[in-house]
């Protein structure tokens, strides 16, 4: 690493305010951050790409490239164009930032064939993995249902996708200094890498006023607004608005709201008025984006996921944000007791908003980045995937996952999972999907 504080470089999307936030945080503690954010977000996240006409340049010919059927003329030109602006990007990193953290899939140039070139002329590379980039599509609740929604086609789609998923993280693998993920999404990780509850999600600094806890005075004598804020309805809306319902018909008083496709800002204003969040049914992680948010802003947070039964086990406790993290089937009491407690509510959240503000804020984040590019990596953030043994996904029930998965080893063999890497995940997968390691039918 150079003597100077080292210069950072962030890309090359964006996803819920995670880079946008760590940009901040890199600044906040003094260092030279760009983001080259070639995604386009329809929230309003408080990016500030680097290089803007270059990045407007590279969204125009890749939008352009990707409407055109292939084969269509003039696409192999806007393809090149895209590609030479690639290389003037690449150019210019280089020579203005000393270490890089990608996200998603894609770094400067296709294929990431810039990560050896990066690592010769002695830059750090960290790559970020925050769930659906690296998560099994059989996995993946959204994916699942849109794949599948073709027809029959969508369960070799489901197999090729696997695989290709599996291909980019091998790459990524080899090719980056560090990697970081959060190992109930990792099925298809080989290499040990570093637990993203050990880094944490950017969240505010000290120039930020959070959004002080509801009085529990004026909670006791009003409706409990209970808010959900769903991207996508794989987080289990439906079933968590009638949880809701059926608590007003049997007389509690809570009122439901809730906010889907809007603006950043609006979502976090929707918080500040809130009293209980709940964010979704079927989570691989007791905190994700928007949770953060709101305990960040004191809101006592729930979240349902089959991972609240093993992340005991999985990660060191200190690592743990404090949300009410449940099974599936547990999350409607748990709403129901926090709804009907605000004393409850107000401890939940402070303990929240400690968590985030504290070990999450935007400046320990970036600190923490620093310090694995330095090598400087201590063993409790370290995870070996080969101890994995959670396989119940994201926005996925139990009993879906057992027919989309038994369905896809009954079509394409287990081979389709692939999972050969870790033997014993592949089989407690197809145990549970109901079928055997010969790819019989579900039971």
């Amino acid at each position: 690493m150079p003597s100077r504080k080292p210069r950072v470089l962030l890309g090359m999307a964006e996803t819920a305010g995670y880079m946008a936030g760590l940009q901040r945080g890199f600044r906040e503690i003094g260092h030279t951050c760009h983001f080259v954010d070639l995604g386009e977000h329809p929230f309003g996240y408080d990016s500030t790409p680097a290089l803007p006409r270059l990045a407007s340049w590279r969204r125009t010919t890749g939008r352009r490239a990707r409407s055109l059927r292939r084969g269509s003329p003039g696409r192999g030109g806007w393809r090149l164009a895209m590609g030479l602006i690639d290389l003037l990007i690449l150019a210019w990193a280089i020579g203005h930032a000393d270490v890089f953290i990608f996200t998603g899939h894609h770094s400067l140039l296709w294929r990431n064939a810039d990560l050896p070139l990066l690592r010769f002329v002695r830059k750090r590379v960290v790559w970020v993995f925050l769930g659906s980039d690296h998560r099994p599509p059989y996995l993946n609740g959204k994916w699942v249902r849109e794949g599948l929604a073709a027809g029959d086609d969508g369960y070799p789609q489901m197999r090729d996708r696997a695989r290709a998923f599996r291909g980019i993280v091998r790459r990524i693998e080899r090719r980056a200094h560090v990697v970081v993920a959060m190992s109930a999404s990792a099925q298809l990780h080989a290499r040990p890498f570093v637990h993203l509850l050990a880094i944490g999600i950017p969240h505010g600094g000290a120039d930020d006023a959070a959004t002080p806890p509801p009085p529990a005075e004026a909670a006791s004598g009003s409706p409990v607004r209970i808010l959900h804020s769903p991207s996508d309805p794989a987080k289990g809306t439906d079933a968590i608005r009638r949880c809701v319902a059926e608590l007003e018909r049997r007389g509690a008083p809570v009122t439901w709201h809730q906010v889907t496709g809007r603006p950043h800002a609006e979502v976090l204003e929707a918080i500040a008025a809130s009293d209980l969040v709940v964010d979704q049914l079927y989570s691989d992680s007791p905190l994700a984006a928007f949770a953060a948010e709101a305990g960040y802003r004191h809101r006592a947070t729930v979240v349902g996921g089959y991972y609240a039964d093993e992340i005991a086990g999985d990660v060191p406790a200190e690592l743990i944000p404090p949300s009410r993290y449940v099974r599936p089937e547990e999350l409607c009491g748990a709403i129901e007791e926090l709804a009907g407690d605000a004393a409850a509510r107000q401890t939940l959240g402070a303990a929240l908003a400690r968590f985030v503000q504290e070990r999450w804020s935007r400046a320990a984040v970036a600190g923490r980045y620093l310090e694995l590019a330095a090598d400087r990596v201590p063993s409790a953030w370290r995870y070996d995937p080969a101890r994995l043994r959670y396989v119940h996904g994201w926005g996925l029930s139990e009993d879906e996952l057992r027919g989309y998965v038994g369905e896809l080893v009954r079509r394409c063999g287990p081979s389709a999972l692939a999972l050969d890497h870790n033997p014993a995940l592949r089989e407690r997968l197809v145990e549970l999907a109901g079928g055997t390691a010969a790819g019989t039918a579900p039971r």
